[in-house]
């Protein structure tokens, strides 16, 4: 529950507090890391997404420093996404192969998903090693951290945030646009980001009410994920091109192209349903919305207050 923002605590100590504890949380994976480096490849440089995110909701306060630290994570992260989109590549495979588990194609999809572990081994789960990689990412991380503390984000309440959320939302709905015009892979991928984005922002404003957020919260994450699996389609097209002789007979390649058209075609339709309902408000209208919760949630009394007003209405009236 970190990852959100706390009723009467400023807009900038939240953020220095969140961006402190995602980079904390990062370091910590890689001093407690097991023998999945893969995995902890995957969640550092998910915090290094969500520092981008975070910021991001701020950035029209924070244009002293905002290019300077998104730039800074953005590198960091790239530290680490060769061994990222090797594994990434390996996933679609797999989900591919679960999702026509029991049907034509499944037993391609298997056997191509081996043929590629076979000759790729040395960059998915040997020690490879992620290991210097990982050091440099610590210690920009730390770097980072030292950095966080000094932040200038002007205390303006609901005004500080209100202009990022427009804007990224804002952003979600133009992107959305052009790659409905081109479901080209460019385009595609600036939509997730933009989407990684809002579903980030809705997270961090969970409180201001939660059965509403967490919903949107819960819609955003579910087309982030299928985007993801977009990009991840992208790639594993880019490696089949570059080594499809080596993974697959020439009589596989055709139904192995067809398989992942099929399954691009399928998740495009089902983003751009989602992304039609979760964006289809204006962005003014949005904002507006959200400020009457923040209003409201702002109002709300203390959970101590609110408990000490519940005793006071148990109590027995004796002089009745």
């Amino acid at each position: 529950m970190s990852f959100r923002i706390r009723r009467h605590e400023t807009v900038p100590h939240a953020v220095r507090r969140i961006a402190k504890d995602q980079i904390d949380r990062a370091i910590k994976a890689i001093d407690c890391e097991g023998d999945d480096r893969v995995e902890t490849v995957h969640q550092v440089r998910k915090h290094c997404k969500m520092i981008r995110g975070l910021i991001r909701l701020v950035r029209p306060a924070f244009q002293g420093t905002y290019r300077r630290e998104n730039l800074w994570y953005r590198d960091t992260a790239r530290l680490l996404s060769e061994i990222r989109n090797a594994d990434s590549s390996l996933e679609c495979l797999a989900e591919l192969a679960e999702h026509h588990r029991g049907q034509a194609g499944e037993e391609l999809l298997v056997r191509i998903r081996e043929r590629f572990i076979e000759l790729n081994h040395h960059a998915c789960r040997t020690p490879f090693d992620a290991e210097q990689p990982l050091r440099e990412f610590r210690r920009r991380m730390q770097a980072g951290r030292r950095r966080v503390t000094s932040w200038k984000i002007p205390d303006r309440g609901w005004k500080t945030i209100s202009t990022g959320l427009r804007f990224t939302y804002q952003r979600c709905r133009v992107t959305m646009k052009s790659a409905r015009s081109d479901a080209s892979e460019d385009n595609l991928h600036e939509w997730r980001k933009c989407v990684k984005d809002h579903w980030y922002h809705s997270r961090i404003l969970t409180p201001i009410w939660p059965e509403e957020m967490e919903h949107r919260c819960l819609i955003a994450g579910k087309l982030a994920e299928d985007l993801g699996r977009l990009h991840d389609l992208s790639l594993l097209r880019q490696i089949l091109r570059q080594n499809s002789k080596h993974l697959c007979e020439a009589a596989d390649r055709k139904p192995l192209r067809k398989l992942i058209q099929q399954r691009h075609t399928e998740l495009c339709r089902n983003a751009f349903s989602v992304g039609r309902r979760l964006f289809g408000e204006k962005p003014k209208q949005m904002s507006k919305r959200f400020r009457v919760y923040w209003n409201a949630w702002q109002q709300e009394p203390s959970p101590e207050m609110a408990r000490t007003d519940d005793s006071a209405l148990l109590k027995p009236d004796v002089d009745r």
